[in-house]
């Protein structure tokens, strides 16, 4: 899993572009983390580039314990979701051998 920490100053950072662009090319789930930055700000709705904010994001700049909550969900969910695959994929060449 790919956790990607959205605050102005990543949004707007190369390297941190580059990074988005190395997982999105690997088949593996992202997970955007909208936090307050060093200076307590948070970036706004509106200034999340689309490639980003097109993915549900976990709001953790305000209630810490719900963040901790969303997070655990959705690590579950794509575990989850992984192991299923697997599955799937092993039931497909059992039965096409």
């Amino acid at each position: 899993m790919f956790v990607f920490l959205i605050t102005e100053a990543s949004v707007t950072s190369d390297i941190c572009d580059r990074e988005w662009q190395t997982a999105s090319d690997i088949p593996r789930p992202i997970l955007p983390i909208k936090i307050r930055d060093a200076n307590h700000h948070v970036i706004a709705d509106a200034d999340i580039p689309h490639h980003i904010s097109q993915i549900n994001y976990v709001n953790a700049t305000d209630n810490w314990e719900q963040t901790l909550d969303d997070i655990a969900f959705h690590v579950d969910r794509y575990s989850y979701l992984y192991e299923l695959s697997d599955d799937l994929a092993q039931l497909v060449s059992e039965n096409t051998a």
